[in-house]
């Protein structure tokens, strides 16, 4: 790695469009389900803010709700998927909504505890925050192996447009020395995750704290926060809420 004190990263954070089951308040989770007709025309209205216009780099949840979504806001743009960033397991829920178990003795005891109790064959909520967690590790990996590649390339275009006039052992010296110049500042860099409402809330507790249920967005919004990585360790600075 190169000598680097902080990475400087607006990451934007943005729910998939909404499903059939979105729109029927259901827990949709492990469930693959296509975006609404209703959903794909809020990312199209999404995609024409200027916030999304200078992406550096696009992660996603694997399933086919955020594929579609990230296709419609950034279509043609390479997308790293972080298997991690999967939305929460609801179990015996999965599918269903307030109306179908608001008789179920469990179900109040879950909403009781602030959604804190796991879900009956599915997910605590804390399992579901350290496996988000996991999944930020991995996306940070990535980020830094991006900007180690850049900067490679960069000194290596540099140096070598500098020896190019160099007498024969003068330009030996300097190409052995062409991967040990350090990045001296580090830019801001735009990357945006195209998730689920629960990997966002998960994020965003790891992050800024608070209460995970602090962070619910709607579908096709999001938040914008502003990062820095020093060492192994997220810093923000500031964090603002999007819509449509």
């Amino acid at each position: 790695m190169w000598n680097q004190p902080e990475i400087k990263i607006n990451l934007l954070l943005i729910r998939h469009g909404k499903t059939p089951s979105n729109r029927e308040h259901r827990y949709l989770g492990v469930t693959e389900e296509a975006l609404s007709g209703e959903g794909r025309k809020q990312l199209e209205i999404l995609a024409e803010k200027d916030i999304l216009k200078k992406t550096w780099l696009l992660f996603i949840s694997p399933m086919l709700r955020c594929q579609e979504s990230a296709g419609i806001l950034f279509p043609g743009k390479k997308a790293y998927p972080i298997e991690e960033w999967r939305e929460m397991n609801f179990g015996a829920y999965e599918g269903k909504n307030y109306e179908d178990l608001k008789n179920n003795a469990y179900y109040q005891k879950w909403i009781d505890s602030n959604g804190t109790l796991p879900f009956p064959e599915g997910e605590s909520q804390q399992e579901y925050i350290k496996r988000c967690h996991r999944g930020l590790l991995t996306a940070t990996k990535i980020i830094e192996e991006k900007i180690a590649r850049e900067v490679a390339d960069t000194a290596k275009t540099s140096s070598a447009n500098e020896i190019t006039e160099l007498r024969e052992p003068e330009k030996l010296i300097a190409e052995s020395q062409m991967t040990e110049n350090p990045i001296t500042e580090s830019q801001p860099r735009n990357v945006t995750a195209v998730v689920h409402g629960g990997t966002i809330m998960a994020l965003l507790h790891i992050l800024a704290g608070g209460n995970y249920f602090d962070y619910q967005v709607k579908n096709g919004g999001g938040y914008c926060c502003k990062l820095r990585l020093c060492g192994e360790e997220w810093k923000l600075d500031s964090l603002e809420e999007i819509t449509i």
